[in-house]
């Protein structure tokens, strides 16, 4: 994912977000450790009641949500692998985006 971050920096915004499988999981010192020990410069949000992984239903690790500008989901992809694939999503709804701008 940092990767993708840093490639399309000018035009993608990335978060994070972290779920909690126990109440060790919510030590903020071990969650800034080990984002820094990754690299993940990003926002990370803390979903310690779940939330945001109810709202979305998701029961994936890790998960990939993709909105254009409007905040309307265009692409979920679950599980690392079939970055590809999400590479590709990226690159149509930033080009569908830049057109749509002309």
């Amino acid at each position: 994912m940092n990767e993708f971050r840093d490639k399309y920096k000018d035009h993608l915004n990335v978060a994070a977000v972290h779920i909690p499988r126990s109440e060790d999981d919510l030590d903020l010192k071990k969650i800034k450790k080990t984002a820094a020990e990754h690299g993940i410069s990003q926002p990370i949000y803390i979903d310690s009641n779940h939330s945001l992984t109810e709202a979305f239903e998701n029961e994936y690790v890790p998960a990939y949500y993709v909105f254009d500008k409007t905040g309307q989901l265009r692409h979920f992809q679950a599980g690392g692998s079939g970055m590809a694939m999400l590479e590709k999503r990226i690159s149509r709804i930033l080009s569908e985006t830049e057109q749509a701008s002309e």
